[in-house]
């Protein structure tokens, strides 16, 4: 929490500019090719930091970085139980993933043994509607996909 205050401060309290730096550090993320996977995409609205209005051109272009990447993104479940009650992204975030055939993982954030797994099935449910086709699996940083989720 202090962190978050202490940013606020660097942006004078503009929300805005929280939420535009947050998806730009994100995106180099994502242009590093350090990362297999990109997990809690959208973490930032756990701390409420209302969305700008022109959040689906922000969705758009993060979508597009990955699509041109290796990049997968992980589907998480943790939020379920956070106060924020959604996963990570947001289905409206992952409804525009889906349109550019990204590869996606899932993971719950199993801090305590009870958690592991948690809400998969549902993710996975969700992945599908949306018409998400490429899941991925990761070992020794080498990808392959598999088109079901059970």
């Amino acid at each position: 929490m202090v962190l978050i205050l202490i940013q606020m401060t660097r942006w004078n309290g503009n929300l805005e500019e929280i939420f535009l730096d947050y998806f730009d550090r994100v995106k180099s993320a994502i242009y590093s090719g350090i990362f297999d996977i990109i997990a809690h995409i959208d973490l930032i609205k756990l701390w409420g930091i209302p969305l700008p209005k022109y959040i689906e051109e922000v969705y758009l272009d993060v979508s597009r970085i990955i699509s041109g990447s290796k990049v997968a993104v992980e589907i998480n479940t943790s939020g379920l139980r956070r106060p924020v009650k959604e996963i990570y992204p947001s289905p409206r975030f992952l409804e525009t993933l889906a349109k550019f055939n990204i590869p996606i993982t899932f993971g719950s954030d199993a801090h305590l043994p009870e958690d592991a797994g948690r809400s998969i099935e549902d993710a996975c449910h969700l992945a599908i509607t949306l018409g998400f086709k490429d899941i991925a699996i990761f070992e020794n940083r080498q990808v392959k996909f598999i088109t079901t989720c059970k």
